[in-house]
């Protein structure tokens, strides 16, 4: 075993059984306070409700594990794995990890419970290795004698693990376990809440300094950095998104944080939709997104970035009253599949709420060689549907077409059999049942996305994709899910929600069990 892998099977090893408490916690006190990426994973939680120890296909893995090492260590390591907590890692405790940009380096910490035990598992591993614990300024740290380099650093004591990877081979994980109170990130108010999340998992990303890291590069003009600074430095944005597995669902809730002027700036694009198109929206959509905002408020903050943008976009035929128009909700669907020239595709809606033609002339304009052909007032067919007949050498039309239409201070694109559905004597319809009557869709009473995933499998399946081995595994674990929720609850914080079509077993634990099955069938297949 290479020296350097010593260390990396270490810290899998111990990783392996990290769960999670959020008490005051030692392994925060040596993260730095300047890190754009934070991840917190509590292992030990993701273990027990995956039920992964359980798992034959697992247990055979780890006892061929064990039974590979030295038989006088052999008692150790089966110990270890029927009780965590014996290898001297802390199990409730998670694991951090930090990344910092300028220069690159990362931080790995770990709670540990029992200095001595974990020596005594260590030194086991080690033996025959050539790499030693050695003691240093009331620390341990790992040396790995030839192998070692000053890209990796290893240090330890009765209560913390360490471990640093730099890019510019200074790495020194003492220096990390001797933080001064202002140099840690726990003292920093904007870690505030990655700190206090106890979730499954979490992730910080101080997007300020990454994109200010990023600007610097060279393919970016001096103009470009200025206009990035702008919009995105100085606003300080952040973003923290914690993930929880559940019982019959996941969940991911994300928190941006930006300054009180940016943080204003934001709540006056928002508005709250009134969902006052879904009723144009057939029952068996297969995913539909809707929002409001209001574009104008782009024009009413001075901003450099807006100056650059409205030549370009009165090259395009509109101007600054027409983008001030659109100010209101925002459809967008992916319907049941038809018939479109030669294929079978999934029909697709869009509309836009518009308070003035002028913006659709604007938009008719920009159609450029697209012949359209006038269905009635302010409607025309895109001819979207035509194909290439080698037979005729002409292009002829297949199946339905999609309309280009305004009404109801509204541009609407439907397909032609939705327009013939919701169109009636020139005035719109709505469905009697329509996407606000399918429970799949209640969470678009608010702004977000719903996606069917059990429709989006049975368009699959009836394709034939189903039948082929490189999609079989994909589709397998896909048909456990029912659909999935995207819900803004306002500029600053959403959710992704996914649900499962068995609400009384853990995500995780489903998802384990079906690719374990699914991979034994194709090793028994494969014989």
């Amino acid at each position: 075993m290479k020296k350097t892998n010593l260390v990396i099977l270490l810290a899998v090893f111990t990783l392996f059984f990290v769960s999670c408490d959020n008490s005051n916690k030692k392994q925060y006190e040596v993260i730095p306070d300047d890190a754009a990426v934070l991840v917190k994973a509590n292992f030990g939680n993701v273990i027990n409700e995956s039920e992964i120890l359980e798992v034959p296909m697992v247990r055979t893995a780890l006892d061929f594990m064990v039974n590979s090492m030295p038989k006088e260590s052999r008692d150790m390591f089966r110990e270890i794995i029927t009780d965590p907590s014996k290898s001297g890692v802390n199990v409730n405790e998670p694991m951090v990890v930090s990344v910092s940009t300028e220069p690159v380096e990362v931080v790995v910490s770990m709670a540990m419970s029992d200095k001595d035990r974990f020596v005594e598992v260590f030194e086991t591993l080690a033996e025959g290795t050539g790499v030693e614990l050695v003691e240093e300024g009331g620390i341990t740290k790992v040396d790995l004698g030839n192998a070692g380099n000053n890209e990796l650093d290893v240090a330890f004591d009765s209560e913390v693990m360490v471990i640093v990877v730099s890019e510019n081979r200074n790495a020194d994980a003492g220096d990390y376990m001797a933080l001064d109170g202002d140099r840690k990130a726990i003292n920093n108010s904007k870690y505030e809440d990655f700190f206090a999340a106890n979730s499954d998992a979490s992730l910080f990303m101080d997007a300020a300094s990454l994109i200010e890291t990023f600007s610097k590069l060279s393919y970016y003009t001096t103009e470009e950095q200025s206009v990035i600074y702008d919009l995105y430095v100085e606003a300080g944005l952040s973003l923290l998104a914690n993930l929880n597995f559940e019982n019959g669902f996941a969940e991911i809730d994300t928190r941006m944080y930006a300054s009180d002027e940016h943080m204003n700036k934001m709540e006056q694009y928002w508005m709250t939709p009134k969902g006052k198109f879904l009723e144009y929206v057939p029952f068996d959509a297969v995913g539909v997104c809707n929002v409001a905002l209001d574009f104008g408020k782009a024009f009413e903050h001075e901003s450099e970035y807006m100056e650059e943008m409205l030549p370009m976009i009165e090259e395009l035929g509109f101007n600054e009253e027409m983008i001030k128009s659109l100010a209101g909700e925002f459809m967008f669907a992916v319907l049941q599949p038809e018939k479109l020239g030669l294929q079978e595709l999934p029909q697709m809606m869009f509309a836009l709420e518009c308070k003035g033609r002028e913006t659709f002339d604007a938009v008719l304009a920009l159609m450029g060689d697209v012949e359209l052909m006038s269905v009635s007032d302010d409607v025309y067919a895109l001819g979207l549907n035509k194909y290439y007949d080698r037979s005729s050498g002409e292009f002829v039309a297949g199946g339905y077409d999609y309309y280009l239409m305004y009404k109801n201070d509204a541009i609407f694109v439907l397909p032609e059999n939705i327009y013939n559905e919701v169109v009636v004597d020139g005035e719109l319809k709505a469905f009697d049942r329509n996407v606000a009557d399918n429970d799949c869709f209640a969470a678009l009473e608010k702004s977000g996305m719903v996606g069917d995933i059990s429709a989006i499998v049975a368009m699959c399946q009836e394709s034939g994709l189903g039948n082929m081995a490189e999609f079989k595994m994909a589709l397998g674990i896909l048909g456990l899910f029912e659909n999935f929720e995207v819900v803004m609850k306002n500029p600053a914080e959403s959710s992704l929600k996914v649900n499962m079509v068995d609400k009384d077993t853990n995500v995780l634990k489903q998802i384990l069990d079906e690719a374990m099955a699914i991979a034994s069938s194709s090793a028994f297949g494969a014989f």
